[in-house]
Order: structure tokens, then C-alpha cells, then sequence
């Protein structure tokens, strides 16, 4: 029996998201059939993907890959990279997060006849962040770069298909689609349980409307968009609605300064200690809103469509392949307070409307199967060879 290859996935930091959820799902299912080891940057940063994967698969603690841009930093990261490649040799090295991309993307050109096979998942094009000007054309030319390294590129949906083809001119038989997949909810709570559950950290919730927001706060999930959609429609809520923010990262002592200077304590509520297991909690909303300015393709949309929760989401990367505007959701323009305000109130105005969007959400939900996901991903390592 030949030996199993082996997969290297790699990833920027272990603080839990998409791109870390995706990491954890596929490496689990692909265990029986390779080899799968994780190496993982941002040392001091918080741990739940190797929480979660430590003591079952081999874990490799990058000192040098970090989030932020640092030249002198990233150069040691690319050597750093290219020696695990060399003394471990895996045979695919499968890429995650724009920084892994590029820093993995040319570590393997330096691991010379050690070099593995590359693959990169996008999890949303970094060039479609709110950067400016310098950083978009930094990353948009490391991106088209580096894509010449890569032998496999996977995007999530064909929005970010078509920006591989359009603007970083990758070939089309380089980039590919494999959606995103789902294990079916297991443990789930009802709306009563989820409810009891944050009540933990704030007892409002057990007697309000609650409209959630499930994503760290970062630049890119658009929590300034949502606070001023909320600071311009405050005195048109109903009196018995709360905002609940589940999530933290560097924009929350920003976020939490808008909210007090804005006389917001009484709308909104942050809770910032649940780590990585914030789906439990999406049957506690009456509605959800995602007001990202830069996503691939969403688990939180998937996983509330799951549980038939209504969605106020923008139209960003693979979000508009989900949501049909006022079919099975509200689906706005990014970085638009005035329209996600209109939004909200409509939705709050219509709860019969609203509930009809999470009745008509979750059949296309049954496409986004894990095992798919995984067979149609080993599937691809298998042409590489």
C-alpha cells in the first residue's frame, strides 16, 4: 500500500473565523485519507484553532507569520516557511489567508527539490478590503504575483472567481469553485435555551427583540456601517429592541467609545467572551444583520440559514449568490448606513414579511455539505499528482 501524502495546511493566526473554521473542518474529514499537519502564525496570539485541533493532527507554531505588515518580519516568515517545507516535506501545502498566500506562495519557491505542490483557498480578496490606495495596489500585485506559484487556487463563490480571472488575470483552469460545507447542527438550542445561555453576560436579552451581529471586529465586517445605520434610526426602534455584537478584535475599544459617545448603551450590547462556538447562540435572534465590507463566502449566513433566522447582509463577495433581495432576505449595498438603516426598520416594521425570508432560506442550505467539501477537495490534491 503506498504511503499517504501529506497535507500541510497553513494559516496566519489561530483566532477563530471563517478561514480558521475551515481549516478545522476540512483537516478533521481529511485525516482518514492523508497525512494532514497544521503550521500556524501569530504566536501570541489567541490559540482556538490549535485549541481545537491539538493532540489530532501534528501542529507547527510559526514565530514569524503575523498578521500585521512588517517587511523584516515577513522576509524571516518566507524562510522560516521554506525550512518546515524542506524538513517536513509535505507534499501539498495548502494555503489560507492573503498573508499565508503570499508569504507560502514564495516560501516555495526557496525549498528547492523539497518544493510542494501549492494550493491556495481565498477566503475573500484581501484588494477588496477598505485599504487605501498603496496597500490595495501592494496586495492586488503580491496576489497576481504569487498566483504564478500556486499550481490550485479555490474560491468560494464566482464573485470571487471572476476577480481571480478579471483582475489578478489568473487562468481559468487554475482557479476553481468548491463551496463552502456544513455538518448538520448538532446540540442546537431553541430560541428559549440560546436566550437563557446570553443571559450569562447580560440579562436584557431575555426580554427584548434581538437583532445579532456574529464577526470579530475587525475593519473588514463593518461594524462602524451598523453603529451609524442604529445612531440615525435610534429614536424609531421599538422600545423593547437590542443589538447584540458577539465578537471581539481591534476595533472593539472604537466601537465601544462610538457607542458611548452616541448615547447607545440601552440599544446595543457587546459580548466579547464567546470564543468560537457563537452559532449555539443564533436561535436566541429575531433577526441577524451582516454588514461587511469584504467577506468569501459567510458560515454565519449558511449556519443561520440552518436555523431559519432572517438576514439583513451587504453585497459582498459570494453574500449575493445567497441572498436574493426581499426573497429570502434583505441583501444592501456595503458601507451604506442609510440603506441598512432603511433595512432594519422594514424588517421590524414586517415581522410577517421577515419570517417569510427564513422560511424560503433553508433549502439552498443542503449544497453546502461538508463531506462534499471534503471529497471534492481531496479529489483536487489527487490531480495534482
Amino acid at each position: 500500500m503506498a504511503p499517504k501524502q501529506k497535507i500541510l495546511f497553513v494559516i496566519t493566526q489561530g483566532k477563530w473565523g471563517g478561514a480558521q473554521k475551515y481549516v478545522h473542518d476540512l483537516a478533521k474529514k481529511l485525516t482518514n485519507d492523508f497525512v494532514v499537519e497544521l503550521a500556524i502564525g501569530e504566536p501570541k496570539g489567541e490559540k482556538d484553532l490549535l485549541d481545537k485541533l491539538e493532540n489530532k493532527i501534528k501542529i507547527y507554531q510559526l514565530a514569524r507569520l503575523k498578521r500585521a505588515i512588517s517587511p523584516r518580519q515577513d522576509i524571516l516568515a518566507i524562510f522560516e516557511l521554506a525550512r518546515l517545507y524542506k524538513n517536513t516535506k509535505p507534499d501539498i501545502v495548502h494555503l489560507n489567508s492573503s498573508k499565508a498566500s503570499i508569504i507560502g506562495s514564495l516560501a516555495g519557491r526557496l525549498a528547492g527539490r523539497h518544493r510542494p505542490k501549492i494550493i491556495y483557498t481565498a477566503h475573500g480578496w484581501v484588494f477588496n478590503e477598505p485599504l487605501n490606495s498603496l496597500k490595495k495596489f501592494t496586495y492586488l500585485w503580491l496576489e497576481k504575483y504569487t498566483a504564478r506559484f500556486k499550481d490550485k487556487i479555490i474560491a468560494l463563490s464566482e464573485s470571487d472567481r471572476q476577480d481571480g480571472l478579471e483582475k489578478l488575470k489568473i487562468k481559468k483552469e487554475k482557479i476553481l469553485i468548491i463551496p463552502l460545507g456544513l455538518e448538520k447542527p448538532t446540540n442546537v438550542l431553541n430560541q428559549t435555551q440560546a436566550r437563557a445561555e446570553l443571559a450569562k453576560y447580560d440579562v436584557r436579552v431575555l426580554n427584548k427583540k434581538l437583532i445579532g451581529t456574529v464577526a470579530n471586529f475587525y475593519a473588514t465586517k463593518g461594524h462602524d456601517i451598523l453603529l451609524s445605520a442604529i445612531n440615525q434610526i435610534k429614536t424609531k426602534l421599538p422600545d423593547d429592541c437590542l443589538f447584540v455584537l458577539i465578537g471581539s478584535g481591534p476595533k472593539q475599544i472604537e466601537i465601544t467609545k462610538y457607542i458611548k459617545d452616541n448615547n447607545l448603551n440601552d440599544l446595543i450590547v457587546i459580548i466579547d467572551e464567546i470564543k468560537n462556538d457563537a452559532v449555539r447562540y443564533l436561535p436566541a435572534f429575531d433577526l441577524l444583520v451582516l454588514p461587511s465590507k469584504k467577506e468569501g463566502l459567510p458560515y454565519t449566513i449558511l449556519e443561520a440559514r440552518q436555523q431559519n433566522i432572517p438576514i439583513i447582509a451587504t453585497n459582498v463577495g459570494g453574500v449575493g449568490s445567497l441572498i436574493q433581495d426581499q426573497q429570502n432576505g434583505r441583501l444592501v449595498p456595503a458601507s451604506d448606513p442609510d440603506k441598512l438603516a432603511q433595512a432594519i426598520i422594514a424588517c421590524l416594521q414586517n415581522p410577517q414579511q421577515t419570517k417569510k425570508y427564513a422560511n424560503a432560506a433553508p433549502a439552498s442550505v443542503k449544497n453546502f455539505d461538508l463531506d462534499e467539501m471534503a471529497r471534492q477537495t481531496s479529489n483536487l490534491y489527487h490531480t495534482l499528482f
